[in-house]
């Protein structure tokens, strides 16, 4: 059983956008993927794009697009876990 919607709100703010996401189009993921793995860099973590530096607020970010996106197998769980 999920948890009630304004429970889900309290706990999570980004909640308040799932009522009308039934509504979007479908994400265009063959665009979206390749970008996103573009911002990974030699130590594993992302960057907001392939020129910037990595961080670990891009990195969960990066990492919560290809879960929406159904490609999280995508991502090298060694390399993101060992990023400095």
């Amino acid at each position: 059983m999920h948890a009630p919607l304004p429970m889900l709100r309290r706990q999570c703010p980004a909640a308040y956008a799932l009522p009308p996401m039934h509504a979007l189009p479908p994400l265009p993921t063959q665009a979206i993927v390749p970008w996103v793995l573009s911002c990974q860099h030699s130590n594993g973590g992302f960057g907001g794009s392939a020129r910037n530096d990595p961080h670990m607020l891009y990195t969960l970010s990066a990492i919560q697009i290809l879960a929406l996106c159904g490609k999280l197998e995508l991502v090298d769980e060694d390399r993101v876990a060992n990023c400095e």
